[in-house]
């Protein structure tokens, strides 16, 4: 089963059949969906867009349960924690879910009718958000795609939730913060970079929680080790991006939100200047 053969359209798609929304160009997508309905759950299980059908499926039965049959059934700290993991589910599948919407941009077979004028104004229509959101959204599929490796990832393994990486977004203001994120963030980093090392000498002042909304309480599985380095392996060292990423999956976003503020600051100094005394704003 090829998984390239099985595409999704918006909320028009026959998953959400009776649903308001869909836009143009969305119905071919629900065509190749909808051709894949009648497969056994074995066999979709087998693709991994296939089992967006089979998640659909389950997310049907979840959602047409009664609550107060539930909370008798499984008591309220079972009900509890159920929230909580369906949360990071959702996380995690927002993740690949940018990843689909970026691809979906850059292909441009987004709009057949050419009636939208960005692919924003396209994911609004047929999302059924608000423009505002839609651009988030837009944007932070980019940042992730072009600039953010390790934050994508980890978005996409549950280490961190979607808030944690909108502030990291805020990171790649300017080439120069770009270019500094994948910099050793050590105190030997190499001569000549922009001294964004001494970006983890802010870590002891921020001030450790108990608790960060969006994670499932990982301790650096899924392919990081303990300080945080997603798939260091062989003494390499961890990059400011992977030590941001630590340091978000450990504490509120309040604290990375600092954190990343303090970075900008160090990586690009004069835009960081220009923006404290408002030169440069239009």
């Amino acid at each position: 089963m090829d998984d390239t053969t099985t595409t999704t359209g918006g909320p028009g798609s026959p998953s959400g059949a009776g649903s308001s929304g869909g836009g143009a160009g969305s119905g071919g997508g629900g065509v190749a969906l909808a051709s894949r309905m009648h497969l056994s759950l074995a066999e979709l299980m087998s693709g991994s867009l296939d089992q967006l059908i089979a998640i659909d499926a389950l997310t049907c039965s979840i959602a047409a349960g009664d609550p107060i049959t539930e909370s008798d059934r499984y008591g309220t700290a079972f009900l509890g924690q159920a929230a909580l993991r369906a949360h990071v589910f959702a996380e995690r599948l927002t993740g690949a879910k940018l990843d689909w919407m970026g691809i979906e941009e850059e292909a441009g077979a987004w709009d057949t009718s050419k009636g939208f004028r960005t692919y924003a104004n396209y994911v609004a229509k047929t999302h059924g958000i608000s423009a505002a959101n839609a651009r988030r959204q837009v944007n932070l599929a980019k940042g992730l795609r072009n600039s953010l490796p390790a934050t994508r990832t980890w978005l996409r393994t549950g280490q961190i939730g979607l808030d944690q990486a909108q502030i990291l977004l805020k990171a790649t203001t300017t080439q120069a913060a770009v270019d500094g994120l994948q910099y050793p963030a050590t105190p030997t980093a190499p001569a000549g970079d922009s001294g964004t090392s001494e970006v983890t000498e802010a870590e002891g002042g921020t001030g450790g929680t108990d608790g960060t909304e969006g994670t499932d309480g990982t301790d650096g599985t899924d392919g990081t080790d303990g300080d945080g380095a997603a798939g260091a392996g062989g003494g390499r060292v961890q990059t400011v991006e992977e030590f941001l990423l630590s340091n978000a999956a450990t504490r509120s976003p309040e604290d990375l939100r600092r954190l990343v503020d303090h970075f900008v600051a160090i990586a690009d100094p004069r835009r960081h200047r220009q923006d404290s005394s408002g030169c440069g704003r239009p």
